[in-house]
């Protein structure tokens, strides 16, 4: 489960009870709504509670979906002058490396997404 303050309008989340991942259009105090125009839903429904959103795992396709190019030479995801490392022993691991504060595993898209945004004041866009 995921709380409301780790979460920001454009996260991607996993909504299980509903069957999918989908993007965070309003948070309130106890329900999100979503923004159901890159989804397909049986229903129309768009509001769901905050206890039944889940992270969705980082992974390699996840990363490019958000934008970042795989760089196999120096073993990272870029977008820009930012980028993630990855591990070439333990599958969908992956590493922020900051030279001040140490280094940060990645693993669940919404932290990705918040970390970016912190660190370069832009949206990640999934595509």
């Amino acid at each position: 489960m995921i709380q409301a303050n780790e979460l920001r309008r454009g996260n991607w989340v996993n909504i299980p009870e509903a069957g999918i991942n989908c993007q965070i259009d309003i948070i309130g105090s106890k329900r999100v709504c979503i923004d159901n125009s890159k989804i397909d839903l049986d229903d129309d429904q768009t509001s769901f509670e905050l206890e039944s959103l889940y992270p969705i795992p980082i992974t390699e396709q996840r990363l490019i979906d958000l934008g970042l190019k795989k760089n196999e030479k120096k073993m990272r995801f870029e977008i820009g002058d930012f980028f993630v490392c990855y591990d070439l022993v333990v599958e969908n691991e992956f590493t922020y490396n900051n030279p001040i504060y140490g280094s940060t595993i990645i693993d669940e898209v919404h932290t990705f997404q918040n970390l970016y945004f912190a660190l370069k004041g832009e949206e990640l866009n999934k595509s």
